[in-house]
């Protein structure tokens, strides 16, 4: 899909990115398919670590 990324097109991952921002989650585990955002997910929670909660890598 061209244009910006929307968890729209992807509500399974919503969910991934909601627990990684919560500072009361610690450890995360994915089961998915193949070609299901995986990696778009891992990027977007990287850039808003970057963002939001800059520091040592804690998340």
């Amino acid at each position: 899909m061209p244009g910006r990324w929307r968890s729209d097109a992807s509500p399974w991952v919503r969910a991934v990115m909601e627990d990684f921002a919560n500072n009361t989650v610690r450890d995360i585990a994915v089961q998915c398919a193949a070609q299901n955002a995986k990696t778009q997910t891992v990027m977007n929670c990287a850039c808003w670590a970057i963002a939001e909660d800059p520091g040592p890598g804690h998340h």
